[in-house]
């Protein structure tokens, strides 16, 4: 009854509807590992309703390891890493044919190679072709198109690609914290490099333990003065169990960053007291040893002492964690910014009413967890001692996805990744909002560079004035989260021009004819507003006029007439020796307000009688000077 019941649940649930449950001897364990992950899954409370189970699994995880979770892989050739592409079928190539090779000629490519069709999508021109034994895919895919290039588009590997990382660790389930922060989508990008080291800065660890030890590098005993940063109290491991736990190993618990290295720097004696001093040597100590993240899980943001040794950190490239404490108090600390201060969230958000708070909190993260202990075993913890390590493995996480970014680009990425919780932007609770892992370590793998998609705010309180020929607009600015670049004006539905300030003059119009226009703001990254307020205006039409006639440029055999109109026109001369006989003319078509016209081919020492026409573009206002005469130059 269990499994059918379990295995029915899973069908109904998107994130684990390919896993089953199989029946084994511990059927108690396993019904209650498979309600875990099905509450996990839905969005069940670990920590709330479902508490009983979580504890029924942390208290049997020698009978959960028993549990045969049957995960499919369709990788026919597991290829190394995690995440993305799992791996490639070994004797198989997909080939897109050119859209114009016959089905012969293609049947004849795959022959001279020695490849056979095993499978084809005609729409797309393309075959799954099996390839002869002990052949390397890549090297017939590169051989392929380098002797049919004529015929074939693209030849490569049938690769498979795998869900979101979910390890194998027998207590990942119970794992709220790390699903909650995006974990299995950026552990698709990275688990975390054994070159980023993060430094624990606590009570020791215990670097036998199965789930550390592998991840440990050298560390030192500063409470006694010796290598050897044994955990007598038994935090530190429970908060280096939540930065770096190795994961997909099949036991106990992953941390938020399976490979990174754990630098055990023990300040702290049986008691667990640690002195804000050692904390300084031991970060010092890391910084002159290549870590590149700390985590002193202990309200000590407002020490001087520590803040002089996180400063002298960061400027070599590091940034150091610290827990924002656990008295369900606002602080007063003032904000420091060579230290991330981070508070507490549970599986719902929302700040955990233990959690301290003020302006020094930076940002929030998951405050419970399940982890490593100093027994060598594992168990659960709640406090800010746990929302600052995952936040160290966040930092890991991006540092490894991208290693050429400063401590200033790695810090920016966190806080301007978070999920904004609370009031919106910092606040004193969530400070830039809860860690999210996923999200940045996308962004790391961008440069750090983070992509504007937020749009201008649209123009608004548009206004047109006409006046004769030109109409004149103005508009309030837009506003934009990184800054507007400049304006699109439409004139009846058409792009008219693109400008940077708030206004424009249109002098295209005509007389009589009736415009509407509104305006659109856009920035750099191309992004564009909604449109403003449409206006529209009918353009007044005005008698043409002429003036300023004269005549310049007299020769034996030529004048140029010269004129200027009230408003844009175009200008046709006719001329002849009697004022009653204007049988010659010259134009001038170009629509504008000056203008002068050549007449040519005139008689020397003679008399010529002439008449301007001028006319608007439309033809809808027509005017004339008087005839004038002028006499040419005798030679």
């Amino acid at each position: 009854m269990y499994y059918n019941l379990v295995n029915t649940m899973f069908k109904t649930n998107k994130i684990f509807k390919n896993i089953k449950i199989s029946k084994g001897k511990s059927r108690s364990a396993t019904f209650w590992l498979a309600l875990g992950l099905f509450a996990l899954g839905s969005g069940v409370s670990v920590f709330g309703t479902v508490k009983k189970i979580e504890w029924d699994i942390a208290n049997s995880l020698n009978n959960i390891q028993s549990a045969n979770l049957l995960i499919s892989s369709t990788a026919k050739e597991l290829s190394p890493g995690l995440g993305g592409v799992k791996g490639f079928s070994k004797d198989e190539l997909i080939v897109k044919f050119k859209r114009d090779t016959s089905s012969g000629k293609r049947d004849e490519v795959l022959s001279r190679n020695s490849l056979k069709k095993k499978s084809e999508i005609e729409g797309l021109s393309m075959r799954l072709v099996g390839i002869p034994d002990g052949r390397n895919p890549q090297d017939v895919a590169d051989h392929l198109m380098k002797r049919e290039g004529d015929f074939v588009e693209f030849a490569e590997m049938n690769k498979y690609y795998a869900p979101d990382i979910l390890p194998n660790d027998s207590g990942y389930a119970s794992q709220w914290d790390k699903v909650k922060v995006g974990g299995p989508a950026a552990w698709d990008i990275t688990v975390g490099s054994p070159g980023v080291i993060v430094a624990i800065i606590d009570t020791g660890t215990n670097c036998n333990h199965p789930d550390l030890a592998a991840n440990c590098v050298a560390g030192y005993d500063f409470y006694n003065n010796d290598t050897d940063p044994q955990d007598e109290y038994g935090h530190g491991t429970k908060v280096a169990g939540d930065v770096a736990a190795v994961g997909n190993n099949s036991i106990g618990y992953a941390g938020m960053g399976w490979r990174l290295g754990i630098m055990p720097l023990k300040i702290a004696g049986p008691d667990g007291g640690g002195s804000t001093y050692l904390m300084a040597q031991a970060l010092d100590f890391a910084a002159s040893r290549g870590a590149r993240v700390a985590n002193i899980s202990y309200q000590v943001t407002n020490s001087a002492t520590v803040q002089a040794a996180a400063r002298n950190f960061k400027s070599k490239g590091g940034l150091v964690t610290v827990s924002a404490g656990n008295y369900s108090t606002l602080t007063g600390f003032a904000a420091v910014p060579e230290i991330i201060t981070v508070s507490a969230t549970d599986n719902n958000d929302v700040k955990y009413s233990w959690s301290s708070y003020g302006n020094e909190v930076d940002v929030s993260a998951p405050g419970c967890t399940y982890t490593t202990l100093s027994s060598g075993s594992y168990g659960s913890g709640c406090g800010t001692s746990y929302a600052a390590p995952i936040t160290a493995g966040v930092i890991g996480l991006i540092m490894s996805a991208n290693p050429s970014l400063s401590a200033e680009q790695v810090q920016n990425i966190l806080f301007t990744t978070a999920k904004d919780l609370g009031t919106s932007g910092w606040d004193q609770y969530y400070g830039w909002g809860r860690i999210d892992a996923e999200s940045a370590v996308r962004q790391a793998t961008t440069g750090g560079v983070i992509a504007d998609t937020q749009a201008p705010d649209a123009p608004t309180n548009l206004q047109a004035t006409a006046s004769a020929g030109q109409v004149s607009l103005v508009w309030n600015n837009s506003s934009d989260n990184v800054g507007v670049a400049g304006y699109k004006i439409y004139r009846n539905g058409s792009n008219l021009a693109t400008v940077t300030s708030n206004s424009y003059s249109d002098k295209t119009v005509l007389e009589g004819g009736q415009y509407s226009y509104y305006v659109t703001a856009f920035d750099a990254a191309g992004n564009s507003s909604f449109s403003s307020n449409a206006v529209s205006v009918l353009i007044p039409s005005v008698s043409l006029t002429i003036s300023n006639i004269s005549v310049s440029n007299k020769t034996a055999n030529s004048a140029i007439i010269n004129w200027t109109t009230n408003q844009p026109s175009n200008g046709l001369v006719s001329y002849g020796k009697s004022s009653d006989a204007l049988t010659a003319s010259a134009s001038d078509n170009q629509s504008k307000t000056s203008h002068s016209v050549l007449i040519s081919n005139l008689t020397p020492f003679s008399r010529y009688y002439f008449r301007i026409i001028a006319s608007s573009p439309s033809s809808t206002s027509t005017t004339s000077s008087i005839v004038q005469s002028f006499r040419t130059n005798k030679r």
